[in-house]
């Protein structure tokens, strides 16, 4: 065997090992990180973030629920009687005492 064939095969060694050493460093360098800085928990996050989502949704019910019964009740004022009945009452001039205008069903 000649020296450069001795050569060629030492550099072979040499390259797979340190690619060996390379991966275990790496690893290490990777259990270091995540031991020193583990992962946050992001569960009050999560909570926050369906709380707000919930009120977005209660807000876009409740503007649908006003929608509907001001088309419901044209030109008049409505009242709310129950979550799901309005009460249409004439915006000028005097209601008749004691009668209701209009009572309209209206899907929340």
């Amino acid at each position: 065997m000649t020296y450069r064939e001795t050569f060629n095969e030492l550099k072979k060694d040499v390259s797979t090992v340190g690619n060996w050493v390379l991966a275990l460093l790496l690893a290490a360098c990777i259990v270091g990180m995540t031991a020193l800085n583990p992962m946050e928990d992001r569960r009050a996050e999560w909570a926050q973030s369906t709380a707000a989502q919930d009120a977005i949704k209660t807000e876009a019910a409740r503007a649908r629920f006003e929608r509907a019964a001001g088309q419901m009740c044209g030109n008049a004022s409505f009242t709310e009687v129950d979550a799901t009945t309005v009460r249409c009452t004439p915006r000028k001039g005097p209601a008749p005492a004691g009668a209701e205008l209009q009572v309209a069903e209206v899907a929340p």
